[in-house]
């Protein structure tokens, strides 16, 4: 089978695809779903122009973030998924180096000032915002804190 180059969006709809299949066709299950899946070369995600993101926090978006998004004001944002997984949880922020004052394991925020990334998770689901300049992420730290300080 040939190998086939996809963005990071594209091999999540690629494998909901194949996720419906799974159950809609009678030739297709678990087997090829894996076969399909493996055969994917998935391109990074290019963060080029995030100067403070450090090499490991690149790599780690690249590897554990599974869609680019953008978030409500139009800045991109990386979509990942921990689960019910406290430790899993933890183990991501920490490798993040987020520090994160607000929230509790339901729901969050945190960030990373010397790489301007905000972090956030609700019930297992987590996003990173990045930023390229601290204007706009100390901006966004204020409305972050203010919402959790009012609610």
């Amino acid at each position: 089978m040939e190998r086939l180059t996809m963005t990071h969006n594209e091999y999540s709809d690629f494998l909901k695809a194949n996720a419906s299949k799974v159950w809609t066709k009678d030739d297709y299950g678990m087997k090829e779903f894996d076969e399909d899946a493996d055969r994917v070369d998935i391109l990074p995600f290019d963060l080029s122009e995030y100067s403070c993101l450090s090499k490991e926090t690149a790599l780690y978006i690249n590897k554990y973030f599974t869609k680019e998004d953008t978030d409500r004001n139009g800045r991109r944002m990386f979509r990942g998924f921990v689960g019910d997984n406290t430790s899993a949880w933890e183990l991501e922020k920490e490798t993040l180096k987020i520090q994160s004052h607000f929230g509790f394991y339901y729901s969050g925020y945190g960030k990373n000032e010397n790489e301007y990334i905000i972090y956030t998770w609700c019930e297992g689901d987590t996003t990173l915002t990045v930023f390229k300049n601290s204007v706009d992420f100390l901006n966004e730290v204020a409305s972050c804190e203010e919402f959790y300080m009012n609610n």
